[in-house]
């Protein structure tokens, strides 16, 4: 019975516990926002690390997918040699199938039966990649070996290839072929062959197995065509300089782990190395990554920071809440010494606060999902397309469990400290109002250590965010070795038997096309190279300053092929020397142009004009008549290899030549001018996405600047909650000192002093608690420097200017109260103080 008088008394304490909130609606607001802020937040970064780092890829048993390659001296990760697949396919017992893909991919202009145009890009891959992924086709069927074609008969490499099988996206399917089911006879044509469509994707394959620039991009493969074998197992595709023109993507064996693999793949590369000397000379090492690690490589530093910056906000929200219940607390003080003094026990006050704590968790829960809904709407609005697996963000069942649980935990940890001491009253103090200064000193006391606390953890906030805007700074004012303002790209498509058929055709085409583009009202200038900034082209060498380094084969670089004028098209800075002549492009000859960085490694502090260098896998011999700055040629955080810039020929065929114009400001109507420019020259050739530079620059910049605004969102509510976590403290000390300050005014006291001794103890509070997050935010510094760029996470002036920042807001929050002390009446005070 006394059980359930017990139960039933808890019960009945939950009205109370609302009417109690409900009487002081000031804390209740307080409170309930400050955590649903705190819960909000945290469910948005958790719902990005679900999405991005813990939620399985959308293919079956995706955890034993793998990623292969090989990793050299002096280079990052690359793909591996066209025979290291067939060597890879051989290892039964770790792989149970090996797949591989062509390192690049190409974008195409497509023409359909009826004369339509569509724009895709094009893959190839081996017959089983599908197969290894665990994708079946929708419509029609994917890849088998009979599907593997060679190209045109070898007695007459002239004669139209025979169509070539491929698989397409469903994307496609809907936009060229007006979505048929009827596959059979259905084609796409393209300038140099025909494709034979044979089976349709599902609606939601994605290409996972990308590398980062083709996320930089923005665009994604939507024709896959056959790899053959033979491109495969060609004496020359063993790995090595040059020749690693494949992405291969495993599927382990069940039971095997990845430790066990890469023990396995040690022992292929130390077999390798042993049986080719190139291979030693380069230090081979074949390395194996799941699927998902490899894609969310260039995140996972980010999210971990964002992680860490949520964590440090629960912290900050959890010692408001605590802080806004002792000041409550305190204030209730007497009324809970009537209610023990009538009857009421400690474990049902400690009960009844309890109580409170769960009501506010709800409605701070309730709240906080609703705003991490309304975030998360934001956040898929801005993500950029350069953050792998960001689209998978959504507002799911375990968002919103983990959500009301946090505000449960968080609620009820920082309430049970307030709710401890509202338990413990001395009724003989409480009760007798000259006795509580000492109960009150002893609650200050720990409420100045949660607000030093809630300032320490706030200036962490702040500092990290400001790294953040530093970095975008600091990208955006990054010397490119390039003025992308105003520069134009895109790709044209001319491989074809009606240009193989006449070897001076590429030089007719390409000057009848220069002409027109030039002649577009606002475009100044007009070049081509095979290689633009911040593409996805590949085409690195070996290189040496003299026989002995280039035999080394340590040294990479990238080998770029442009048109005389591309470099002042490009707004590339001449450092040494000249530029290519329109002699040299018509017939190339030995001439290179390095970049600045390569000039600096071979000949430092020398002229580098009239050197000779190696490179290519035939030692080709080049001599230095240029010198140009550094241009970016990948990502802002991946290092560009050295350059070697080469005539690129008017006769050059290209897969996709890139044109580049430079325009004036305030062009319009580009994209449509640029189409009838190149129809004029041939109406069946089609334009590849004409798009600004600068706009290429800028999404690259997108995970930087995504990391930004939700740090810069993290540090403003922090600094937020803090401010609000000092006011109330202040505002409670002097409410508590009311009779202490009528005394001192009573006894002559200035209001001046008063303003100062108040104003005085938020400074220290202030002090104490940014000298703590100063010297967290140097230890912690060194965790965001995988997300930074160009400058020191631990910068005194960025710390000094976020300290400064601090106090200036905190100490001006501190006013209010301050000017309430001034004003306090003696007569009334002492008055009070009497009763």
């Amino acid at each position: 019975m006394t059980h359930r008088n017990g139960c039933g008394a808890m019960l009945s304490d939950i009205p109370a516990a609302f009417h109690s909130l409900r009487r002081h609606p000031e804390f209740t607001l307080f409170a309930v926002l400050t955590l649903a802020l705190g819960i909000g937040a945290t469910t948005v970064v958790l719902s990005v690390t679900e999405a991005v780092l813990l939620r399985p890829l959308s293919y079956p048993e995706a955890d034993r997918l793998v990623d292969v390659s090989n990793r050299t001296a002096g280079s990052p990760r690359v793909g591996v040699g066209g025979l290291d697949v067939v060597d890879l396919r051989q290892a039964t017992g770790i792989f149970q199938d090996v797949a591989a893909r062509h390192v690049s991919v190409s974008d195409l202009t497509l023409r359909t039966e009826g004369n339509q145009v569509a724009q895709a890009s094009y893959l190839q891959v081996t017959y089983n990649y599908f197969r290894v992924l665990g994708v079946e086709a929708v419509v029609g069927r994917t890849f088998v070996p009979e599907d593997i074609e060679t190209g045109p008969p070898a007695d007459d490499p002239n004669d139209t290839p025979p169509p070539r099988a491929v698989v397409i996206s469903y994307g496609l399917w809907q936009r060229a072929l007006g979505g048929d089911p009827n596959l059979e006879g259905r084609s796409l044509d393209v300038a140099w062959t025909r494709f034979r469509v044979i089976g349709v994707l599902p609606p939601d394959f994605q290409l996972l197995h990308e590398r980062r620039s083709r996320w930089v991009k923005g665009t994604s493969a939507e024709v896959f065509g056959p790899l053959t074998e033979s491109a495969l197992s060609a004496p020359g595709r063993r790995g090595g300089p040059g020749t690693r023109y494949y992405l291969a993507l495993g599927r382990l064996q069940p039971g095997v782990s990845y430790a066990q693999a890469q023990a396995a793949m040690d022992v292929m590369a130390a077999r390798l190395r042993a049986e080719y000397p190139a291979h030693e000379t380069e230090k081979l090492e074949v390395l194996v990554n799941s699927l998902q690690q490899d894609l969310t490589e260039g995140t996972r530093s980010g999210v971990f920071v964002l992680l860490g910056g949520v964590a440090f906000l629960m912290l900050l929200v959890c010692a408001n809440v605590a802080n806004l219940q002792l000041v409550r607390g305190r204030v209730r003080a007497g009324e809970d010494a009537v209610r023990s003094a009538l009857g009421c026990g400690r474990l049902r006050l400690f009960g009844q606060k309890l109580w409170e704590s769960l009501l506010l968790a709800l409605g701070g829960g309730v709240l906080g999902v609703g705003l991490a809904w309304a975030a998360i709407r934001v956040v898929e609005a801005m993500v950029p397309r350069t953050v792998p697996l960001m689209n998978r963000i959504e507002m799911n069942g375990w968002a919103v469990l983990f959500a009301l649980g946090a505000a449960l935990i968080s609620v009820v940890l920082s309430g049970l400290l307030p709710a401890y001491y509202g338990s413990r009253l001395d009724l003989a103090r409480e009760l007798n109002r000259e006795s509580r200064g000492s109960t009150a000193r002893g609650r200050r006391r720990l409420m100045d250590l949660l607000v030093v606390g809630e300032l320490a953890l706030s200036m962490v906030l702040l500092s990290g965010a400001a790294v953040m805007v530093r970095t975008l700074t600091a990208l955006s004012r990054t010397d490119l070795g390039f003025e992308p303002e105003g520069v134009v790209t895109f790709d044209l498509n001319t491989w074809g038997p009606k240009y193989w058929d006449d070897p001076g055709a590429y030089s007719v085409l390409y000057r009848r096309l220069e002409e027109e583009l030039v002649a577009i009202p606002g475009v100044e200038r007009v070049a081509r190279t095979g290689m633009p900034p911040l593409g996805d082209a590949v085409n690195n060498a070996t290189w040496g300053w003299s026989q002995e380094v280039f035999d080394r084969g340590t040294e990479r670089c990238d080998v770029v092929y442009s048109t005389p004028d591309y470099f002042e098209t490009m707004g590339t800075r001449l450092l040494a020397g000249r530029f290519f002549t329109e002699a040299e492009n018509a017939d190339p000859s030995s001439s290179v142009i390095v970049d600045a960085k390569l000039a600096g490694m071979a000949w430092p502090g020398e002229d580098p004009v009239g050197k000779q260098i190696l490179f290519g896998s035939n030692a080709q011999q080049g001599v230095v008549v240029g010198v140009v700055e550094s241009m970016l040629m990948r990502d802002f955080d991946a290092e560009s290899l050295e350059a070697i810039h080469l005539p690129l020929g008017t006769n050059s065929p290209g897969a996709a030549a890139t044109f580049v114009l430079r325009t004036r400001p305030g062009v319009d109507g580009l994209a449509t001018s640029i189409r009838r420019a190149v129809q004029t020259v041939d109406p069946s050739l089609e334009p590849f996405q004409p798009r600004f530079l600068a706009e290429r620059v800028s999404s690259s910049m997108g995970p930087t600047r995504f990391v930004l605004f939700l740090m810069g969102s993290f540090a403003l509510v922090a600094l937020v909650v803090a401010v609000v976590g000092l006011f109330g403290v202040i505002a409670f000390g002097v409410r508590t000192r009311t009779a202490e300050m009528g005394i001192r005014m009573a006894l002559g006291a200035e209001p001046r002093g008063i303003l100062s001794m108040v104003l005085g103890r938020a400074a220290l509070l202030t002090l104490l608690g940014v000298a703590g997050g100063t010297g967290a935010a140097l230890v912690l510094g060194r965790f965001l420097q995988a997300v930074t760029f160009g400058i020191s996470p631990t910068e005194p002036l960025t710390l000094g200017a976020m300290a400064l920042t601090l106090a200036v807001v905190s100490v001006l929050a501190c006013l209010a109260p301050a000017r309430w002390a001034c004003r306090v009446d003696p007569v009334r005070a002492l008055r009070g103080a009497s009763h």
